[in-house]
C-alpha cells in the first residue's frame, strides 16, 4: 500500500489508547494489515474476535478470562 497507517491498527488499540496516534507520521510505502484486521502480539493479522485482551499490564488470549476483585473479564 502506498498509505500505510498506523494509529490503531494493533489489537492493543481497541484496549487502550494508540500512542501512535499523537505522533505525526508522514504516510508511506509499506505493509498492512487488511482492513479489518489488527497485528496482534504475534505480528500476525487477525480478526478483532481473535485478538487478546488487555487489562493493567496483563494480557488475556482469546477465549480466556481472570477474574480480579468480583468482576470476570
Amino acid at each position: 500500500n502506498y498509505s500505510v497507517k498506523y494509529c490503531n491498527q494493533s489489537c492493543r488499540s481497541l484496549d487502550e489508547p494508540d500512542p501512535l496516534c499523537k505522533v505525526q507520521i508522514a504516510p508511506m510505502e509499506g505493509c498492512g494489515c487488511p482492513e479489518g484486521t489488527y497485528l496482534n502480539d504475534e505480528e500476525e493479522c487477525v480478526t478483532p474476535d481473535d485478538c487478546p485482551c488487555y487489562y493493567k499490564g496483563k494480557i488475556v488470549q482469546p477465549g480466556n478470562s481472570f477474574q480480579e476483585d468480583k468482576l470476570l473479564w
